[in-house]
């Protein structure tokens, strides 16, 4: 591919906004698939202290402080750790083809890195999925002990009634994101893959139309 032929210059303009649009559109989704593997999904206090995110977790018991150990989420602690570590190298994948785009003029090549970003992110969706499934199958042993803030824990036995302090749960943006709102992510990626495969027809249009033209010229 020579240097002029992926010249920004050598294409529309409307085509180069598509270009910078579905590069800018797979930079905001990996920064958003990231988000929601790193940040906490929750925050807790009282009985448990701590918090809680796909990655990793710092949980401890607010009598004894003693560790709390999520099995789940120990289980598959490998799988949370490459999928961060592949959606951080995408993150790098989509800055990379904005930083061409912006400074080096390299329509064709951006596009490529969005749209190999942009898909690459419908795997990780599928992982997603999994790791979210695990996640809540720990947290919803925690959650069975949420009660409002300062609201104790009363359980009624033969002996009596005993009370312990309760576990208030705070759900952060990342968890509105991932389990209330899933519809944006999903929408952020749909947006982000068909602003990439645009304008990598648009651009195989335009060198296909390029092509002929000269071959048409040559033989005339």
């Amino acid at each position: 591919m020579s240097g002029g032929a992926d010249s920004a210059q050598a294409y529309p303009a409307r085509l180069r906004m598509l270009v910078l649009a579905s590069c800018a559109a797979s930079l905001i989704v990996s920064s958003l698939y990231l988000y929601v593997l790193l940040y906490p999904q929750y925050y807790f206090s009282g009985y448990i202290q701590g918090y809680a995110s796909l990655t990793g977790y710092e949980l401890r018991y607010g009598t004894s402080g003693d560790s709390v150990r999520l099995s789940n989420l120990d289980a598959v602690r490998m799988v949370s750790l490459s999928t961060y570590l592949y959606v951080a190298s995408l993150l790098g994948l989509s800055a990379a083809s904005l930083l061409l785009y912006l400074f080096l003029r390299r329509p064709v090549l951006s596009a490529s890195l969005a749209y190999g970003s942009a898909l690459s992110l419908v795997v990780t969706t599928g992982v997603l999925r999994f790791l979210t499934q695990a996640f809540q199958a720990d947290i919803s042993i925690i959650l069975s002990l949420a009660r409002r803030a300062g609201e104790p824990l009363v359980y009624r036995t033969t002996a009596g009634v005993i009370e312990f302090i309760g576990v208030e749960a705070v759900e952060t943006l990342a968890h509105g994101l991932l389990f209330k709102q899933s519809i944006v992510l999903l929408g952020a990626l749909a947006i982000a893959l068909v602003l990439s495969t645009s304008s990598i027809i648009w651009i195989l249009y335009v060198r296909e139309k390029r092509a002929s033209g000269t071959a048409q010229a040559q033989g005339g």
